[in-house]
């Protein structure tokens, strides 16, 4: 953190005098704005505080976002590991098309799952 400590102050002013960043408005009066803390950790702690927030179950719209982030969350070193499975395994008739078919489904899980979960959501929050 030595280094990230050292830059932090000049981070900080190009975040805020950056005009493709403005704060969005409101946001300085809740516990949710990085603008004016200190440090690494502070924004660290801030940007905890707004995912547990966001993460709080809501009704069933809540229960579908919590559900899909834990999926997102998990998925990833699946795909990455089938990927490596995939490239050191023997070729044979029975290890390539098993690892193939998983490949297959992970990445359609890993690139897919998001954007049929938005849609879901969409869907139900217009139902709500």
């Amino acid at each position: 953190m030595l280094f990230w400590n050292t830059i932090f102050l000049a981070a900080l002013v190009q975040f805020k005098s950056n005009p493709a960043t403005p704060e969005p408005k409101g946001r300085s009066e809740t516990p949710y704005s990085i603008r004016d803390k200190r440090d690494w950790d502070a924004i660290y702690s801030t940007l905890a505080l707004a995912w547990n927030e966001y993460q709080k179950a809501g009704g069933r719209v809540g229960c579908l976002r919590k559900t899909r982030r834990k999926a997102a969350d998990n998925v990833a070193p699946l795909v990455v590991v089938a990927q490596i499975a995939s490239d050191i395994a023997p070729e044979n008739p029975y290890s390539t098309p098993v690892l193939g078919a998983v490949e297959v489904l992970l990445d359609v899980i890993y690139h897919r799952l998001p954007t049929i979960a938005n849609r879901t959501l969409d869907k139900a929050n217009a139902h709500d």
